[in-house]
């Protein structure tokens, strides 16, 4: 089976404060988050965190936990792997940031493995 090399994980806008999770990796795939854009459209500073959650393992570590100063953007490349029922989510202080994500879909996911 072939794999997508390069792919937008998700974007979104958020208009208001907002706490949500952005993508839940599926059954049979694997996704990899290289790359994490974000942007504050807004006039004064907005807090925003983006983090992992994995449930079996209470697991939820920031990938971005920032005060995002107007109209500079943030840039963080990263290698992350999220393994089915994995989560990306975010939360914002306010409305007027721009998210992107991207990374790679792979078909697949890791057969025999546990992750410890």
């Amino acid at each position: 089976m072939t794999s997508v090399r390069s792919a937008v994980i998700v974007y979104r806008r958020a208009t208001a404060a907002v706490n949500e999770t952005l993508a839940t990796c599926p059954e049979g795939l694997t996704l990899l988050i290289k790359r994490l854009l974000v942007y504050n459209w807004g006039t004064s500073n907005a807090v925003a965190n983006i983090y992992l959650i994995n449930q079996t393992f209470n697991a939820f570590p920031f990938l971005i936990r920032d005060s995002l100063t107007p109209q500079v953007p943030v840039d963080l490349e990263t290698w992350q792997v999220l393994m089915p029922g994995d989560q990306l989510a975010w939360q914002t202080s306010t409305g007027d940031i721009d998210l992107w994500v991207s990374g790679a879909v792979l078909y697949g996911a890791p057969v025999g493995w546990t992750p410890q």
